[in-house]
């Protein structure tokens, strides 16, 4: 089971789960982080167990992969802080 975690919890964040949960045997939705700790929270609220955080940061222990659903302009910075981290 492939335990993956979105960074950024928008409208493309939510797009993206509806797209995902058909793979629910595979993968595990495991942690949630955004700036707007709130809407992390809802997020994570149909997941039980899941990670949330404000800083995306504080959520690389928990899963082996990412959904950066962040505006373009920030994917770079985020995408090499997720490669760094393994």
């Amino acid at each position: 089971m492939t335990r993956v975690g979105f960074i950024g919890c928008g409208s493309m964040a939510g797009s993206h789960m509806r797209v995902f949960e058909a793979l629910n045997d595979r993968l595990e939705f495991a942690a949630f982080a955004d700036v707007d700790i709130e809407k992390a929270r809802e997020a994570a609220t149909r997941f039980p167990g899941a990670q949330v955080a404000s800083d995306y940061h504080d959520v690389f222990d928990f899963v082996d992969a990412f959904v950066i659903a962040v505006p373009h302009d920030l994917h770079y910075e985020i995408g090499i802080a997720c490669i760094a981290a393994g």
